[in-house]
Protein backbone atom coordinates (compact mmCIF):
# COMPACT_ATOMS: atom_id res chain seq x y z
CA UNK A 1 0.00 0.00 0.00
CA UNK A 2 2.79 2.17 0.85
CA UNK A 3 4.14 1.88 -2.90
CA UNK A 4 0.57 2.91 -4.27
CA UNK A 5 0.16 5.81 -2.00
CA UNK A 6 4.29 6.94 -3.10
CA UNK A 7 3.11 6.36 -6.82
CA UNK A 8 -0.19 8.65 -6.25
CA UNK A 9 1.75 11.18 -4.23
CA UNK A 10 4.38 11.63 -7.17
CA UNK A 11 2.01 11.39 -9.98
CA UNK A 12 -0.02 14.45 -8.21
CA UNK A 13 3.19 16.37 -7.03
CA UNK A 14 4.58 15.98 -10.64
CA UNK A 15 5.39 19.51 -12.28
CA UNK A 16 3.07 19.57 -15.90
CA UNK A 17 5.63 22.12 -17.69
CA UNK A 18 6.74 19.51 -20.17
CA UNK A 19 3.48 18.36 -20.39
CA UNK A 20 2.18 21.90 -21.33
CA UNK A 21 4.77 22.33 -23.94
CA UNK A 22 3.99 19.12 -25.50
CA UNK A 23 0.23 19.94 -25.68
CA UNK A 24 0.96 23.50 -26.80
CA UNK A 25 3.68 21.98 -29.47
CA UNK A 26 0.56 19.61 -30.53
CA UNK A 27 -2.59 22.22 -30.81
CA UNK A 28 0.03 24.25 -33.14
CA UNK A 29 0.22 21.04 -35.26
CA UNK A 30 -2.93 20.37 -35.44
CA UNK A 31 -3.87 23.78 -36.18
CA UNK A 32 -1.24 23.96 -39.14
CA UNK A 33 -2.30 20.64 -40.74
CA UNK A 34 -6.06 21.65 -40.57
CA UNK A 35 -4.67 24.16 -42.87
CA UNK A 36 -4.05 21.80 -45.34
CA UNK A 37 -6.06 20.91 -48.45
CA UNK A 38 -8.38 17.66 -47.52
CA UNK A 39 -11.24 17.05 -45.30
CA UNK A 40 -10.07 16.90 -41.53
CA UNK A 41 -13.87 15.19 -40.86
CA UNK A 42 -16.27 13.76 -43.31
CA UNK A 43 -18.92 14.01 -40.75
CA UNK A 44 -21.90 14.72 -43.45
CA UNK A 45 -20.71 11.20 -44.96
CA UNK A 46 -21.19 9.64 -41.21
CA UNK A 47 -24.27 11.57 -39.76
CA UNK A 48 -25.91 10.55 -43.39
CA UNK A 49 -24.94 7.01 -42.14
CA UNK A 50 -25.57 6.43 -38.47
CA UNK A 51 -28.85 8.96 -38.20
CA UNK A 52 -30.20 8.97 -41.75
CA UNK A 53 -29.99 12.97 -41.76
CA UNK A 54 -26.97 14.76 -43.02
CA UNK A 55 -27.75 17.91 -41.80
CA UNK A 56 -27.68 16.87 -37.73
CA UNK A 57 -24.45 18.08 -36.31
CA UNK A 58 -23.63 20.87 -39.03
CA UNK A 59 -24.28 23.36 -36.12
CA UNK A 60 -21.30 21.49 -34.21
CA UNK A 61 -19.34 20.91 -36.93
CA UNK A 62 -16.85 23.90 -37.47
CA UNK A 63 -14.70 24.68 -41.08
CA UNK A 64 -11.05 23.55 -40.70
CA UNK A 65 -9.92 27.24 -40.79
CA UNK A 66 -11.53 27.38 -37.74
CA UNK A 67 -10.77 24.46 -35.75
CA UNK A 68 -7.05 25.78 -37.42
CA UNK A 69 -7.68 29.68 -35.10
CA UNK A 70 -8.74 27.61 -31.87
CA UNK A 71 -6.11 25.31 -31.92
CA UNK A 72 -3.49 28.19 -32.69
CA UNK A 73 -5.00 30.22 -30.56
CA UNK A 74 -4.56 27.54 -27.86
CA UNK A 75 -0.93 26.90 -28.78
CA UNK A 76 0.02 31.12 -28.50
CA UNK A 77 -1.98 30.78 -24.68
CA UNK A 78 0.18 28.16 -23.25
CA UNK A 79 3.97 28.71 -25.09
CA UNK A 80 2.93 33.04 -23.61
CA UNK A 81 1.96 31.40 -20.68
CA UNK A 82 4.94 29.19 -20.26
CA UNK A 83 7.80 31.74 -21.34
CA UNK A 84 6.34 34.11 -19.21
CA UNK A 85 5.21 32.49 -16.30
CA UNK A 86 1.87 34.11 -16.38
CA UNK A 87 -1.09 31.87 -14.49
CA UNK A 88 -3.99 33.64 -14.14
CA UNK A 89 -7.91 33.28 -14.73
CA UNK A 90 -7.20 33.65 -18.67
CA UNK A 91 -4.96 31.24 -18.86
CA UNK A 92 -6.50 28.68 -16.79
CA UNK A 93 -9.89 29.42 -19.31
CA UNK A 94 -8.10 29.76 -22.48
CA UNK A 95 -5.67 27.35 -22.00
CA UNK A 96 -7.35 24.16 -19.65
CA UNK A 97 -11.17 24.54 -20.27
CA UNK A 98 -11.36 26.03 -23.62
CA UNK A 99 -8.13 23.72 -24.50
CA UNK A 100 -9.99 20.95 -23.12
CA UNK A 101 -12.96 21.05 -25.00
CA UNK A 102 -11.54 21.85 -28.29
CA UNK A 103 -9.04 18.41 -27.85
CA UNK A 104 -12.22 17.12 -26.53
CA UNK A 105 -14.67 17.66 -29.81
CA UNK A 106 -11.98 17.40 -32.26
CA UNK A 107 -10.75 13.78 -31.61
CA UNK A 108 -14.37 12.58 -30.78
CA UNK A 109 -15.03 13.92 -34.35
CA UNK A 110 -12.68 12.50 -35.77
CA UNK A 111 -13.18 8.95 -34.24
CA UNK A 112 -17.01 9.25 -35.48
CA UNK A 113 -15.95 10.15 -38.88
CA UNK A 114 -14.52 6.56 -39.46
CA UNK A 115 -17.39 5.41 -38.43
CA UNK A 116 -19.56 3.92 -40.99
CA UNK A 117 -21.03 0.63 -40.00
CA UNK A 118 -20.90 0.44 -36.11
CA UNK A 119 -19.84 -3.05 -36.80
CA UNK A 120 -17.18 -2.33 -39.18
CA UNK A 121 -15.66 0.38 -37.09
CA UNK A 122 -11.38 0.68 -37.22
CA UNK A 123 -10.56 3.88 -36.48
CA UNK A 124 -6.47 4.59 -37.76
CA UNK A 125 -4.18 3.78 -35.20
CA UNK A 126 -3.28 7.73 -35.00
CA UNK A 127 -5.94 8.66 -33.40
CA UNK A 128 -4.66 6.94 -30.51
CA UNK A 129 -1.88 10.29 -30.04
CA UNK A 130 -4.99 12.40 -30.20
CA UNK A 131 -6.68 10.57 -26.93
CA UNK A 132 -3.98 10.45 -25.13
CA UNK A 133 -3.12 13.96 -25.76
CA UNK A 134 -6.89 14.98 -25.11
CA UNK A 135 -6.55 13.05 -21.88
CA UNK A 136 -3.27 14.76 -21.25
CA UNK A 137 -4.95 17.94 -21.87
CA UNK A 138 -7.94 17.20 -18.82
CA UNK A 139 -5.56 16.37 -16.56
CA UNK A 140 -3.84 20.07 -17.58
CA UNK A 141 -7.47 21.42 -16.58
CA UNK A 142 -6.83 19.66 -13.48
CA UNK A 143 -3.45 20.40 -12.31
CA UNK A 144 -3.86 24.40 -13.11
CA UNK A 145 -7.33 24.33 -11.15
CA UNK A 146 -5.60 22.24 -8.52
CA UNK A 147 -1.67 24.28 -8.00
CA UNK A 148 -2.67 27.94 -9.42
CA UNK A 149 -5.60 28.40 -6.45
CA UNK A 150 -5.14 32.24 -7.70
CA UNK A 151 -6.69 31.91 -10.42
CA UNK A 152 -10.07 30.49 -8.44
CA UNK A 153 -10.06 33.20 -6.57
CA UNK A 154 -12.07 36.04 -6.66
Amino acid sequence: MKILDAAIITFIKTDITPIRFMIGLSSLLWAAFSLLPGTLFKVKEVCANLFNNPDILNWFIFSEALWASLFFFHSIVIFTSLFTGKYDRFTLFADGVIGSFIWFFSVSLCILSHITIWAEFQPPAVLAAGITITLAQWWNLIMQWEKFPIAQKD
